[in-house]
């Protein structure tokens, strides 16, 4: 096309000049005039006759270089170029000062690129360039060897020539063609260099067009550049610039398809929709059609009108090109709209070629998972892993796999499959999850060592990962259970460095703190315990920490803040908890304190059902006696009781009648009282103390039973057995008034002796 600009209108005017100077006779003027006529109406056989003609007549005209020059174009438009080679090369050899030298030259160049001889054409283009040639034909001279080159396929040569054009013929018409040729030639090479420059090359004629045909050429190019580059969003840009500026352009329309792509590829789903539904109804590329708009449904999740777009593609062209991508589509579109069973159903049916099948199976993972078919996608995760370990999904079907594996408490092989992802793919994001999940399946399985393994390479190899913070604190945890107490310290000390303010930061305090106890550094174990229940944390630590704090403090002798702390846990879980010992030691504590409200508290703790035997018996004594300092007599009666129903040889026995005859002998139950103080004596848990103290108890039943005989015995037997410097002087008193009732004077004057010889300083009761 563009070889057609050689001015033919030029040739005629030459041949008209040298009519209007006389040079040529008047007959052959005459003829002359007449080929001209015929060859400006395009009737080149009818011209060549005449053209031939005058040669013949005229065989030393001085115009006859201008005769052979139309006669070579009358023979080119006329089919027979072996002719027009003859007067080309005739004007071109023969007439250097020729005026149609270098255009006859460039003609003759031009019947070889025509026939398919690159080379001779090149060659010749390149013989009419060393004469030098106006720069009209030097310009096309140069785009035309560049083509020719690229028919040779030497690029480089082509590269240069059109580089001429763009450089030394910015007026000519072939300089925007050249700059596009350019681009197209840089643009099939590797070079990114080369293919930036080539797209400034097409923006250039873009941007300036010398008309609007070669203005949508330079879109088109730059729309083109893109899409191969990948920056789908200039291509799209550049392909909607070409569609409005030059909407009647052949390129606007055969790039239609291309363009609707590059709006997908770019992520602009609506603006791709537009235009598929714009070319709905075109025969050509109807499949690829309805292929484009159905994943533009599918990405702007109008998940229905997909499926009835891919359905209708599959129903119409079953055997389009595009049929196994749909059908897979089709089934990922039921998946995104929530419809799993029918999405399997689909995707069961997939033969899928290799490069479909890893999708497949992932669909169907994805599917079963879904409908809590935890077998089901197992299965295919496995199958992803299996047959496809390098793709790109391999990582993530492996520790999904072990994700289910681990709801299903499959521990163990959890724990495995998540050690494949952080050892295969160590720099994948899910890496670090992986090593964290594998140690906690390893410690669900009770492979806390293997677990401390997973937590430590988590920690070294993905120090910034936010999971290292909890991993730190599970690694102690691992390391409590296995009693690696140093190791445990050092990871809560860890911890509590790297992260002040970590939302373990008071648990792991708990936890120092309970191995602190253990190791017998019992103030460090306080400064730890009391970091816990200064910090707003959740109750039940604090409880946890309460209680500890109680036993670090006991083992520091500090017993009243130990008291008063277990006190604060009796009725809540970590109360239920104290030992027995415990609860007799604070119960006591409180006894001797006489906060007896405090004592039943504690003792009510100790009498429960469940308790062993002996726990019980005492815990009704230590109530009996806070009852009765509570001046609750009755309740203390019944306390006693329980005692001496639970029987044995236990002190508090012998105790509790001492206090159930003390109680009878209050009522006025002499009698009552006697038996009480007798089964004391005759315990035989019962120590000196309380024997002497039955015996006196023995003496005041008697005595107020009016018994004196018997009372002073009983009283007599206690100054004589016992050297107790508050009870013997009052049982030597008392056998005095009880002798002195019998009418025995002189052995109450002895039992007086008796006193004051032994307890020369207590002077005696009032009578």
């Amino acid at each position: 096309m563009i070889r057609r600009f050689l001015l033919p209108s030029l040739c005629i005017l030459g041949c008209l000049a040298a009519v209007a100077t006389g040079q040529l006779p008047e007959e052959g003027a005459a003829r002359m005039v007449l080929a001209d006529g015929l060859f400006a109406r395009e009737m080149f056989g009818l011209a060549a006759q005449e053209y031939e003609a005058i040669l013949r007549e005229e065989p030393d005209l001085a115009e006859a270089d201008i005769v052979h020059f139309r006669l070579g174009e009358c023979y080119r438009r006329t089919g027979t170029p072996l002719d027009a080679d003859k007067h080309f090369g005739l004007v071109f050899k023969n007439y250097p000062q020729s005026e149609f030298r270098h255009r006859a030259g460039f003609r003759r160049a031009g019947l070889f690129m025509d026939s398919g001889h690159y080379d001779a054409a090149a060659y010749l283009y390149r013989t009419v360039l060393k004469e030098d040639p106006p720069a009209e034909v030097a310009a096309a001279c140069w785009y035309l060897l560049g083509e020719a080159l690229l028919k040779l396929e030497q690029d480089a040569e082509a590269i240069t020539a059109f580089e001429r054009v763009a450089k030394d013929f910015k007026d000519s018409e072939f300089h925007a063609y050249g700059l596009l040729k350019l681009g197209q030639v840089l643009v099939r090479g590797e070079d990114e260099a080369g293919h930036a420059r080539a797209l400034k090359l097409f923006q250039q004629v873009a941007d300036n067009p010398p008309d609007p045909r070669l203005g949508a050429e330079g879109w088109f190019q730059v729309a083109e550049a893109h899409y191969r580059a990948g920056t789908f969003e200039k291509s799209a840009d550049a392909y909607r610039k070409l569609g409005k500026t030059y909407p009647e352009d052949v390129r606007t329309g055969e790039s239609r398809l291309r363009a609707a792509w590059a709006s997908h590829n770019a992520s602009r789903y609506a603006d791709a929709l537009r235009t598929c539904e714009a070319s709905e109804g075109r025969e050509a590329d109807a499949a690829e059609w309805l292929y484009l708009k159905a994943n533009c449904l599918r990405q702007l999740l109008r998940h229905a009108d997909a499926v009835t777009a891919y359905r209708a593609l599959l129903a119409g062209h079953p055997e389009s090109r595009f049929g196994d991508a749909a059908r897979y589509e089709l089934a990922l579109a039921l998946y995104n709209d929530g419809k799993y069973k029918e999405a399997v159903a689909e995707a069961e049916d997939l033969t899928g070629s290799d490069e479909l099948q890893k999708d497949i199976y992932w669909l169907l993972a994805e599917s079963h998972a879904a409908l809590n078919q935890a077998d089901d996608a197992v299965q295919y995760y496995r199958l992803i892993a299996r047959e496809f370990p390098t793709s790109e999904v391999a990582c993530e079907a492996t520790y999904r796999l072990a994700y289910h594996l681990q709801a299903r408490s499959d521990f163990v092989q959890a724990a495995e499959q998540f050690g494949i992802v952080s050892t295969r793919w160590p720099d994948h994001d899910l890496a670090p999850r992986a090593l964290f999940a594998a140690g906690y399946c390893w410690s669900r399985a009770d492979s806390d060592g293997k677990a401390i393994s997973s937590w430590s390479t988590l920690v070294q190899n993905h120090a910034t990962d936010p999971l290292v913070e909890e991993a730190i604190f599970q690694k102690a945890m691992s390391e409590v259970r296995l009693k690696r107490d140093t190791d445990a310290l050092s990871s809560l000390r860890e911890l509590r460095r790297r992260f002040p303010k970590s939302a373990f930061t008071v648990e792991s305090a708990y936890w120092e703190g309970r191995l602190l106890q253990q190791a017998e550094r019992f103030a460090d174990a306080e400064a730890s315990l009391r970091l816990v229940l200064a910090a707003d944390t959740r109750p039940d630590l604090k409880r946890e920490a309460q209680l500890a704090l109680a036993y670090v403090l006991q083992s520091q002798d500090k017993d009243q803040e130990a008291a008063d702390r277990f006190q604060k846990l009796l009725g809540t879980s970590e109360g239920d908890g104290l030992s027995e010992s415990l609860l007799e030691w604070l119960a006591q504590y409180r006894l001797e304190q006489k906060a007896y409200a405090e004592c039943v508290q504690a003792a009510d703790q100790l009498v429960l059902d469940t308790r062993a035997g002996k726990w019980r018996q005492s815990g009704w004594y230590i109530l009996g006696r806070a009852y009765d300092g509570q001046g609750k007599r009755a309740e203390a009666v019944k306390a006693y009781e329980q005692v001496i129903a639970g029987g044995g040889e236990a002190p508090s026995v012998a105790e509790a009648a001492l206090a159930l005859g003390d109680a009878a002998l209050a009522a006025d139950e002499a009698g009552k009282a006697g038996q009480y103080y007798e089964q004391a004596a005759s315990h035989p848990g019962s120590t000196i103390s309380a024997r002497a103290r039955a015996y006196a108890g023995q003496g005041r039943a008697a005595q107020a039973g009016g018994n004196f005989d018997k009372a002073a015995r009983y009283f007599m037997s206690v100054a004589i057995l016992y050297n107790d410097p508050v009870l013997v002087p009052d049982c030597l008193a008392q056998a005095a008034a009880c002798l002195k009732a019998s009418g025995d004077t002189d052995g109450a004057d002895r039992a007086l002796a008796e006193r004051k010889t032994r307890y020369p300083d207590i002077p005696l009761p009032k009578e």
